[in-house]
């Protein structure tokens, strides 16, 4: 397992990824970027090609995908054929001058200790012991020595912070060593990276407080001088079917590791937590918001026509917020991992009202 000296990093080094992700910003401070996700496995070019060409005529600036290692590197830790898509992706988002944020996560088999759940089994499995936190820094390594500047941001897992998305249960703690881990070995390769902390479910101030308490206990002075080891946060506001406008204290409440807000505009604690450390120069980064159009399990369903209203409302409620970089709408195309009634397009590429309500965002 690392330790805090051996990975870390100078303020001045920790402040050049900082200044980039100010940088990627446009120069209006109220300006919130667009982002949308495509995972491109078992799309042919082609397909790549009209989905990055929608979303840049709907004036998207980043495109998020996923960097799953156990995917990646199922068989070997070397790049294989699996990476093609994902070239792919890379590839012709740079010929649209978009920027491609990945979010890291999963542990092949052959990174897996002994008596570990499979893969197929235990997806959400994070690295715990040395050896597997050490196969997970090789394939930080190579990915971000593979992608170089044409990949602008590493998002580390995905809502961490819910048993769904880490298995069995998730800890601040073992959270807490991932990103430390995760941020010395992007830094390594590419100083300038933006590191950022997983999206969290919902406005998890809670589970925010107490990972930064475990990087103080663990790392020290070096967790502060290094910026608790993350660029920006990023948070996925979901307000059920409430517009985004709406606030209620009654959505306010004691979750699993402490403060939870239900509210889309929570994230405004967030940011104000992290001020409160010294780190108010991060910005906020809403990686997930939207509403289904058909009923699913808790989430009940948002008429397209809304949804299309809640979208240009959301966007403009998070420009009052000068921190937030940008706001990825949930979801893009239907892909195994998002169903459609999320989705901007139809399965056919068909726009929504949604979608077109994205257009018209400045």
């Amino acid at each position: 397992m690392c330790i805090a000296a051996a990975g870390a990093f100078s303020a001045g080094q920790r402040a050049s990824g900082a200044s980039r992700s100010r940088a990627l910003v446009a120069a209006g401070t109220n300006r919130v970027g667009k982002d949308v996700k495509i995972e491109p496995a078992g799309l042919d070019d082609q397909q790549i090609q009209m989905l990055v060409t929608r979303a840049a005529n709907a004036g998207v600036q980043t495109v998020m995908a996923s960097a799953d290692f156990g995917a990646l590197e199922a068989a070997a830790p070397a790049p294989a054929g699996e990476w093609r898509w994902l070239d792919a992706l890379v590839r012709i988002s740079a010929s649209h001058g978009m920027r491609v944020r990945l979010q890291v996560r999963s542990l092949p088999n052959w990174a897996r200790d002994a008596g570990r759940p499979s893969y197929s089994a235990a997806k959400w499995l994070p690295p715990r012991s040395p050896s597997e936190l050490a196969a997970w820094r090789g394939f930080l390594t190579r990915l971000v020595g593979h992608f170089g500047t044409n990949v602008a941001y590493y998002e580390i897992w995905n809502e961490p912070d819910i048993h769904q998305f880490w298995y069995p249960q998730p800890s601040p703690s073992e959270y807490a060593v991932v990103l430390h881990d995760s941020d010395v070995a992007i830094k390594q390769v590419d100083a300038h990276a933006i590191v950022m902390f997983g999206g969290l479910s919902r406005n998890d101030l809670g589970f925010l407080q107490q990972t930064y308490a475990a990087l103080d206990q663990r790392y020290g002075s070096s967790a502060r001088t290094n910026g608790h080891f993350f660029d920006e946060l990023c948070v996925h506001p979901y307000s059920a079917a409430r517009a985004p406008s709406v606030y209620s204290t009654s959505y306010v409440y004691k979750g699993p590791f402490g403060p939870l807000d239900d509210n889309f505009t929570g994230f405004t604690r967030l940011h104000a937590f992290m001020a409160g450390k010294g780190e108010g120069a991060k910005r906020i980064y809403i990686g997930e918001y939207g509403f289904p159009t058909a009923a699913l399990p808790n989430y009940p369903a948002v008429p397209d026509a809304l949804r299309a209203r809640y979208l240009t409302q959301a966007y403009s409620i998070a420009a009052q917020a000068t921190y937030v970089d940008a706001l990825s709408w949930y979801a893009f195309t239907p892909s195994a991992a998002d169903p459609a009634p999320w989705t901007l397009l139809s399965a056919t590429g068909q726009p929504s009202s949604t979608y077109r309500a994205l257009v018209q965002v400045p």
